[in-house]
């Protein structure tokens, strides 16, 4: 070691985090240079070798051996660890990278690579990106190599990928389609883990559009199927789900009971995703006690996580969520810059829920500025965008919107008939009938009962897709 000694003393050599290194790259840099191709070569196998001897089968040091052995010019070991690496990376939920080495991995196309599976996880990272088109390409490609190998097992996965892929771009009929074909696939062999992600895409497609019951009775069959493989990134995702259906029905305890039983399976098993999902559910649920520093906290920890790997979709959602905290302060500047950035993203990747939901919340924010021309044009076409996915929790909590922009406008006549068709609504939960109630309780002290009898009748003969008349012709 005497020459470690001598090169740490001259400031060439130092320690970081217990390992000798280079004080320099320049330095590092300029000894490669002077050595030739072949010596290059030589070298990067000798640290392969070395890599693979000391750190056998540990995927941490599968980045560092696909690029030892692309450089020393084995493109079959290359090939190898370039795959795995792509396979840690995806598990570990950096997307960005994960896509790079899954690329890289299909170019090298080595004999008895299984390329099914390279597509499928390529698919996965484009994903978590937010980059749904590459997803759905890829996943349509691996579904093409499990049909030509009639592999069930990898139809059905593929088919529930692609149902979470319409699922995120607001194609609900689609996605549950997809739901439907992976679970029967799955049923005929037997596929327990097959089955548990078949239900928790039926469970989210059917919870989006309001159908609450049914999403929680998907959801428990997920969950089942899920513990009976010890799939505990099923579990973690199923658990998240019923989280949210006890959310939308108001039962908070139950929501928070499952969001941190999500969160110690998914910090157990290192799945990031799930960790920052469980801290935005528990964020809105300590929204809903109104410990706003509590929630902002939760928001910001899971933003954190999202920005750190990638994942658009669910940065899109943490600023969301930051931006209505922002509002519910009376943050409104603030809030507008939250969920515009929030709007950018959702439309930079086709998530038209997302879009729909950050131009009703924009809306309220302009209301409560006084911009009501403006907050009209964006709750009108939150009204649309939603309509356009049948999206009905979504397209009621808009209408509630608009019914708060009536009443401040002083247009009490549609301001109750929006309040009245809203608190009719089954799907519609006890916050969004609180909001309601507001409208109600005011219009009593100034609309005479007789008149207020006569709206509610109107009202029990309208539906979702007949109730636009009274905002449609606005002016």
């Amino acid at each position: 070691d005497r020459w470690l000694v001598m090169g740490a003393e001259t400031a060439v050599f130092d320690i970081q985090d217990g390992n000798w290194r280079f004080a320099h790259d320049k330095l590092r840099d300029a000894l490669l240079l002077d050595l030739t191709a072949s010596e290059q070569r030589a070298l990067h196998q000798k640290a392969a070798v070395a890599i693979e001897t000391v750190y056998p089968h540990q995927p941490q040091f599968t980045a560092a051996l696909a690029y030892h052995w692309q450089m020393a010019g084995d493109p079959t070991k290359e090939a190898h660890y370039t795959l795995a690496a792509g396979k840690h990376a995806l598990e570990s939920c950096v997307y960005k990278a994960a896509a790079q080495y899954l690329e890289r991995a299909i170019l090298l196309q080595q004999s008895g690579m299984d390329m099914a599976s390279v597509e499928q996880k390529l698919g996965q990272a484009y994903h978590g990106l937010g980059s749904y088109d590459h997803a759905q390409a890829h996943f349509i490609t691996a579904l093409k190599h499990y049909q030509a190998s009639e592999d069930a097992q990898g139809m059905a996965y593929c088919l529930h990928l692609l149902s979470q892929t319409a699922y995120a771009l607001g194609a609900y009929a689609e996605a549950e389609e997809m739901g439907q074909r992976s679970l029967r696939l799955a049923q005929t062999k037997a596929d327990t883990l097959g089955m548990a992600r078949a239900f928790y895409s039926s469970g989210t497609t059917a919870y989006m559009v309001g159908q609450y019951k049914t999403a929680r009775e998907h959801y428990q069959n997920s969950l089942t199927y899920a513990e009976l493989c010890d799939s505990k990134w099923e579990m973690g995702d199923t658990l998240n789900g019923l989280g949210n259906v006890a959310y939308e029905l108001g039962d908070y305890e139950e929501a928070e009971r499952c969001y941190l039983a999500c969160l110690h399976l998914s910090e157990g098993i290192g799945n990031r995703d799930g960790v920052a999902k469980a801290f935005n559910n528990l964020g809105l649920i300590a929204e809903r006690r109104e410990d706003y520093e509590a929630s902002w906290d939760y928001h910001q920890r899971s933003l954190a996580l999202k920005r750190e790997f990638g994942q658009k979709r669910g940065i899109s959602i943490s600023l969301l969520n930051l931006g209505v905290l922002a509002f519910t302060q009376q943050k409104h500047d603030e809030a507008a810059t939250l969920l515009q950035e929030s709007l950018d993203i959702c439309q930079e990747i086709g998530d038209t829920w997302g879009v729909a939901c950050c131009l009703s919340n924009l809306g309220d924010v302009k209301r409560a500025q006084g911009s009501y021309d403006a907050a009209y044009i964006d709750l009108y076409e939150a009204w649309l965008t939603s309509m356009s996915i049948q999206a009905a929790p979504l397209a009621l909590s808009v209408l509630l919107s608009m019914g708060e922009l009536y009443h401040d406008w002083g247009d009490v006549d549609r301001a109750l008939k929006l309040a009245m068709f809203v608190v009719e609504q089954e799907v519609v939960d006890d916050y969004g009938r609180s909001r309601a109630r507001k409208i109600l309780d005011d219009a009593e002290k100034n609309v005479p009962t007789d008149v207020e009898t006569a709206v509610h009748a109107w009202v029990r003969k309208q539906s979702l897709a007949t109730i636009e008349t009274v905002f449609k012709n606005h002016g």
